[in-house]
């Protein structure tokens, strides 16, 4: 009788290992293919801690990408943070040998670039806003800025939220805490606002800070019908220059969700990359006082519209919500459709990859890809590549040696590097 119980566990435990086994080449499977589940509803509401070591035990240590002009290796990651996964937070040069990873929950991470080791950092961010949209540090005026969402009652506000830090022996210290702009409320009874629709991005430029900020409200009727891009006293569906304290202008109007906002250096173009509604995800020119058209004006088209049968392309009633005649519309400079989810871009300089210097490298979530697009000398787009890293990249940077390095939904960072060198 004991003898058949020692036989009965040991079938169990082999069939466990089996599983086991089986699960994890599933799960690096579905992975590689973008499939179930990680490509589908079901991620979004797993727990952070199951979406960590789903993805923490499926990352491959490296990867070979194929490009048109490089053979780029890809090296994976894993941020030690079981928040790590989400859709928000940041990665930022601290200095010529840390990074600064700061997750959606406020958590900090420094790390390392030549032992590849983190390190926490200070926590005075964690879990003190609804969401961190964006975060920026500017070294040669010793400031971290943060773009975040509050909840306020029953509304949702946008803040630009300014600190001092200093970076000595390995310590990141942070202080001084300043709100230097925040946007009106948007409240539950009237829009019922979702954060994700709420861009955005915060860089210094031209001497001032420029922040990005979506339309903030659901994604009914793809957005259209709400009152903000088009409305000059509203913050929402904007990008706004912050001189300093209560000192503020909305710079251009009429955007959706614009993600991504960066400066090209070449030619000196302040560049923001938007989210369409069904396609039509853009790239833009910003110039001051200009209107890019939402929702007035979009190469997408609305989510329920359905191309078998006889549904609106787009609504008829838009002159109620700013659409007049009289208005200048600013052409998209690209537009993607289908959508890439197109989330921040930057101006490649480094050496790394030199073939590439001065193009736009962006960003993209449901895209899950970089693109890399070649301007000419009067901003036009020769072409642009398609680069799958099979990822959802939340931000992307540059590192002091020319490497690109990207920050995913799945809570890695993956380091771009040339494969033949």
């Amino acid at each position: 009788m004991k003898k058949k119980w020692i036989i009965i566990i040991l079938i169990i435990i082999i069939l466990a290992i089996l599983l086991s086994f089986f699960s994890v080449l599933f799960l690096k499977k579905a992975r590689e293919t973008r499939s179930w589940p990680f490509a589908s509803g079901l991620s979004f509401k797993l727990p952070s801690v199951v979406k960590y070591y789903a993805y923490k035990f499926t990352n491959p240590e490296s990867l070979t990408i194929e490009t048109h002009l490089y053979e780029i290796n890809t090296e994976f990651l894993s941020i030690p943070d079981q928040e790590a996964t989400g859709s928000g937070g940041s990665v930022n040069i601290l200095n010529k040998d840390n990074l600064l990873i700061t997750l959606d929950n406020g958590n900090n991470w420094i790390l390392n670039l030549a032992t590849k080791n983190f390190v926490k950092g200070p926590d005075i961010f964690s879990n003190k806003f609804l969401s961190i949209r964006d975060v920026n540090i500017f070294p040669e005026k010793k400031e971290i800025a943060l773009l975040v969402g509050e909840n306020n009652n029953n509304c949702k506000i946008m803040k630009l939220k300014i600190y001092d830090f200093s970076f000595l022996e390995k310590k990141l210290e942070i202080d001084n805490d300043r709100t230097l702009w925040k946007s009106e409320k948007m409240c539950e009874e009237d829009f019922n606002p979702l954060i994700n629709n709420g861009g955005g991005r915060v860089i210094f430029y031209k001497n001032s800070y420029f922040i990005s900020i979506g339309f903030l409200a659901q994604n009914i009727e793809s957005g259209v019908y709400n009152p903000f891009p088009q409305n000059p006293n509203s913050s929402f569906g904007k990008i706004i220059r912050i001189f300093d304290e209560n000192n503020s202008e909305i710079y251009s109007i009429g955007h959706r969700n614009p993600q991504g906002l960066f400066v090209r250096q070449k030619n000196d173009l302040l560049i923001s990359t938007e989210h369409g509604p069904r396609g039509g995800d853009e790239i833009n020119l910003i110039t001051k006082n200009s209107n890019y058209g939402w929702p007035c004006k979009s190469i997408g088209t609305l989510y329920s519209y359905d191309l078998k049968n006889d549904s609106k392309l787009w609504p008829d009633d838009l002159q109620n919500y700013g659409c007049v005649d009289n208005k200048l519309f600013i052409d998209p400079l690209y537009s993607w459709t289908p959508s890439i989810g197109a989330s921040q871009g930057l101006e490649y300089k480094g050496d790394e990859f030199s073939k590439m210097k001065d193009n736009l490298i962006i960003s993209s979530l449901i895209g899950e890809s970089l693109f890399r697009v070649n301007l000419s000398d009067n901003n036009n787009v020769i072409n642009v590549e398609t680069i799958r890293i099979n990822e959802r990249i939340r931000d992307l940077t540059e590192s002091p040696d020319g490497k690109i390095v990207l920050y995913t939904d799945g809570g890695s960072l993956i380091f771009l590097s040339d494969n033949n060198k």
